[in-house]
């Protein structure tokens, strides 16, 4: 019912303690049929738009939130794990643009286990002059992963006589939302419903600032809030997860 701009929109399972997202925002903006003679119409596929890049920003700053918990969008049917084939000898894999963070990289030996390949990071190599490539064996089980743009570059490179080369590559990823249309009338987005709010006035903004530019403030202001709170949210969720300080023991002689 979020995109739903029919009588329809109020919802019954909440004792109509909520409208339709696309309602609300007309009623931020003034943009509703039977508004003023001068009102100018907001689309539902410029809301649907608007809601894209509103969620885009706020998943980048969730998942920048807190490093041990992974977001990833509900309205996925599956999970953010993708496999690939293995060429002997071959260092670079590239992987899609999907990928926004790769979390782990996982390459499966000639014994079917998976072994973690651990992260590299070049600019922690000792200078030695020597090519990072010729620090490591040419081929073998990979220990080491690089990222190079769009590519994981494997040290060493795989052989069949050390890795399984079909479907040898696992990685595991943060992804990108899944992105609504105007056509998706039930689907809720991935965030808690406390904080659907802040996507509505995220989506009223660009709106105001063309046709009601006297608002701008006053939205800028709730966004503002709404983002702090939506961060404190997910910077806090796994609290009873996190490292207790204690007391240490002392020896009294």
């Amino acid at each position: 019912m979020y995109f739903s701009q029919t009588t329809a929109d109020v919802d019954t399972t909440t004792a109509n303690r909520s409208i339709s997202m696309a309602h609300f925002v007309d009623d931020l903006c003034d943009s509703s049929a039977g508004e003023a003679a001068d009102s100018v119409a907001y689309p539902l596929a410029q809301k649907a738009r608007a809601l894209n890049t509103a969620l885009e920003e706020l998943v980048g700053e969730i998942i920048n939130a807190d490093g041990t918990w992974q977001f990833d969008d509900e309205a996925f049917t599956n999970l953010p794990i993708g496999d690939g084939t293995l060429v002997s000898a071959q260092r670079d894999y590239s992987f899609t643009s999907e990928y926004l963070k790769v979390e782990r990289v996982k390459v499966l030996d000639v014994n079917g286990d998976y072994h973690i390949v651990k992260n590299l990071d070049q600019y922690d190599l000792e200078d030695t002059g020597v090519a990072i490539e010729e620090q490591f064996p040419a081929t073998g089980l990979p220990e080491y992963y690089d990222i190079i743009g769009d590519t994981i570059r494997l040290y060493p490179a795989p052989t069949a006589v050390y890795a399984t080369l079909a479907s040898g590559l696992r990685v595991e990823f943060v992804r990108t939302i899944d992105f609504f249309t105007s056509n998706d009338s039930t689907r809720q987005p991935p965030i808690p419903s406390t904080h659907h709010k802040l996507l509505c006035y995220m989506m009223a903004l660009p709106y105001c600032m063309k046709y009601h530019k006297d608002r701008v403030g006053w939205l800028e202001k709730q966004i503002d809030m709404g983002r702090k709170s939506l961060i404190k949210h997910y910077s806090t969720r796994l609290k009873d997860r996190r490292p207790i300080m204690t007391m240490a023991k002392i020896s009294y002689i």
